[in-house]
């Protein structure tokens, strides 16, 4: 744990009855002057006698936060436990290819799966040779004279199939089902009839609706919910929003087996799967579970190695969506029924879930977790009271019903202190321009069925030609980002000597501070994201102009060289986070899973969908201008970043503070107090601090 966070957390935990400053924060003492004008800032210690004589303290023990020596000492504890029980990165490392594998498997079995439902509901006709048709218990006969028979005697097949002709018996099934697949070519009949379902104008429609639905709900939902998720994270651990996503990937695993075997005795029949999406939303999903790895990541590695951990991280996840899609076809293959996968997805996952619920350990401490219940508790209480006795009006509800955009408030910009003070202040954008930048980058995920889509109209690749190719994808990423991308940040990276711990702090906090913290480079982090863009945009710009599917897949597989991008953004949107003085990494994570879910599950999918079925009959490449275009703009955007020197010192204005207090967010009971930061920066056992300066030599990245 880094020296700022133990200062930080220290000094907020300090008993009541502890009046005497500590030297560290004697030079920030205020004048008298500044209890009065807004715009002073306001020390802890002048904060508590106001905030004694307001809230009367009934019960003093239960709202004392952990003090200098019960954090030292759990410190000591944990560093004396066995491998088995210390947090480590490494133990994500260990679980994250099982949930990536049983993923990526799945991909093209469930579109084929989709496929066959619609189909059957609409172009029965199409599925009743289909020996999956069978295996999933819908209609099926044997051959073209038994549809036949059964057609003609019972009226039970569509009009279409009736006869119009008189023909002699030999030629009984060239005549009526000329369209229908020869039922003696076993697989290639197959493969016709599934080739005409995903044809079909009214299946591909009835896919499209399904698919838009399913991950709109599930999008829709993790951004109401996600960022909940990581302020739960703060207040109850990593892994348990680990294990509760896990819990709603595992209930879909289950729900798409059961729709598969009895869509036709269901209500709404396949449209039942999307029940289990509105669940899994609710829980958070996979981006939930995500933002809460990548929080353990930054609670149990040094600052400087972030931007490395997270490269082997997302180099892992593509080293399972590399070797999923091809385990998945040799397992179709071996058992010769395409559901087994989905079994052995649900297998994985379940692996996964014990991981999360009890191998891996947690990576916050008892009183981390105690400190920031406390924060949420004193949070809740002033966020009730700013309410009582407010007149809700139209724009309050409206601004309640988009509440659950709150969280990105945390990327608004900040006014700050310049170094003269004669000068006004100015407002530092730094993390704004990376959130939005980060927001157009994660939009081209939506892009991704309509890419597949195009290479298998074009080039007429086949599921599994697009199993292989997703394959490749996925191996030439996870190489670049656990291997190729970690050697050059460790050769490259400028090095330069550690930066000790100051002296001049409190006995306590030198005490329970670590002796030297090794320089951490932002810069880098965000030129590797500045360069790894500018690969992007021409790689996109090369796959529009690939007529071959030699040089589409070689195009696309240059693409990874652009995949430093997130591993460096989180990195640097981290490091911007921590120089504003702020310590709950939930927050920062949570916030970002409610931009990735608004751009890769609904802003992305509708704007790459229209465009798609607009461009389609006319000029097909163009989603893949339009991802240049965008990324383009998020170049720009990243170029013009500025990692500033030292911490920010946020300034708050009165209007704002009135604006803050007379309109509070409607919001469930959450962590997430992002809008009232404009009132309150920090709360802890009851104690307000109206931006109190931080040393940048203590800063926690």
């Amino acid at each position: 744990m880094s020296v700022s966070r133990h200062h930080s957390r220290n000094r907020a935990s300090r008993p009541r009855s502890s009046r005497n400053p500590s030297v560290a924060s004697a030079a920030y003492l205020p004048q008298v002057e500044s209890l009065f004008i807004p715009d002073g800032a306001v020390s802890e210690e002048a904060t508590e006698l106001l905030q004694d004589f307001v809230y009367p303290r009934l019960n003093p023990d239960e709202e004392q936060g952990p003090n200098d020596t019960d954090a030292d000492g759990e410190r000591k504890a944990r560093a004396n436990l066995p491998w088995w029980k210390r947090p480590s990165p490494l133990w994500l490392l260990v679980a994250l290819p099982f949930a990536s594998v049983s993923t990526s498997a799945t991909l093209a079995p469930r579109i084929e799966i989709y496929t066959i439902l619609a189909c059957s509901a609409h172009k029965p006709e199409y599925t009743m040779h289909l020996r999956l048709s069978k295996q999933l218990g819908l209609p099926y006969l044997e051959d073209a004279s038994d549809l036949l028979v059964s057609g003609a005697l019972s009226g039970s097949v569509a009009s279409p199939l009736m006869p119009v002709t008189v023909a002699s018996e030999g030629n009984i099934a060239h005549i009526y089902f000329a369209d229908l697949p020869d039922a003696s070519n076993g697989t290639d009949g197959d493969d016709k009839s599934l080739d005409r379902c995903a044809s079909d104008p009214e299946v591909q429609a009835a896919v499209a609706k399904l698919t838009a639905v399913m991950t709109a709900s599930i999008g829709i939902l993790a951004c109401l919910t996600t960022a909940w998720w990581g302020s739960f994270s703060d207040r109850h651990g990593r892994t348990r929003v680990m294990g509760i996503s896990i819990i709603g990937l595992l209930l879909t695993d289950f729900n798409f087996i059961f729709v598969s075997f009895f869509s036709r005795k269901l209500p709404g029949g396949y449209w039942f799967l999307v029940v289990t999406s509105v669940i899994e939303g609710c829980l958070g999903g996979l981006i939930s579970g995500m933002a809460a790895m990548h929080a353990y990541i930054s609670d149990t590695i040094d600052p400087g190695a972030r931007s490395r951990m997270f490269s082997l991280f997302q180099g892992l996840m593509f080293t399972g969506v590399a070797f999923g899609p091809t385990l998945g076809g040799l397992l179709i293959r071996v058992t010769n029924n395409i559901i087994s996968v989905f079994y052995a997805s649900a297998i994985m996952h379940l692996i996964y879930g014990v991981f999360a619920w009890i191998i891996i350990p947690e990576s916050l401490s008892r009183l981390q977790l105690v400190a920031s219940r406390v924060r949420h508790r004193d949070e809740i209480r002033l966020l009730k009271e700013a309410r009582e006795g407010i007149a809700v009006g139209l724009l309050v509800k409206i601004k309640r019903l988009f509440g659950f955009l709150s969280p990105l408030t945390m990327f608004m910009p900040v006014q700050v202190e310049g170094r003269n003070p004669l000068k006004a202040h100015k407002r530092d954008w730094n993390l704004t321009l990376v959130a939005a930048g980060h927001g157009l980058v994660v939009m081209i995920l939506g892009s991704i069925p309509y890419k597949l889509q195009y290479a298998a109209a074009t080039f007429h690749w086949s599921s599994e030609t697009l199993g292989y190719y997703l394959s490749m994808i996925g191996a030439t990423r996870a190489a670049y980002l656990t291997v190729i991308l970690p050697l050059a940040i460790k050769f490259l990276k400028p090095r330069s000597p550690p930066v000790e711990s100051p002296q001049d702090a409190g006995p306590s906090q030198a005490q329970s501070s670590p002796p030297a913290e090794h320089h951490h480079s932002p810069s880098f982090d965000l030129n590797l994201a500045r360069v790894s863009l500018f690969i992007e945009v021409i790689v996109y710009t090369l796959i529009g102009l690939a007529s071959t599917p030699f040089t589409f897949t070689l195009f696309t597989l240059m693409g990874s060289l652009g995949g430093g991008f997130s591993p460096a953004v989180h990195s640097v949107a981290l490091e911007l986070y921590s120089r504003r003085g702020e310590k709950e990494t939930g927050k920062l994570f949570g916030a970002l899973s409610v931009l990735h879910a608004l751009g890769s599950q609904i802003i992305g999918p509708i704007i790459f969908g229209f465009t798609y079925i607009q461009t389609v009959a006319v000029f097909p490449p163009a989603v893949f201008y339009l991802s240049a275009g965008i990324i383009t703009v998020s170049f720009v955007l990243m170029s013009l970043v500025r990692i500033p020197r030292g911490a920010v010192e946020e300034v708050t204005s009165d209007a704002e503070e009135e604006i803050a207090s007379a309109h509070p967010p409607a919001r469930e009971e959450t962590l997430i107090n992002l809008e009232s930061e404009h009132v309150e920066q920090e709360t802890n056992n009851g104690q307000i601090s109206k931006a109190i300066p931080v040393d940048s030599s203590l800063i926690d990245i």
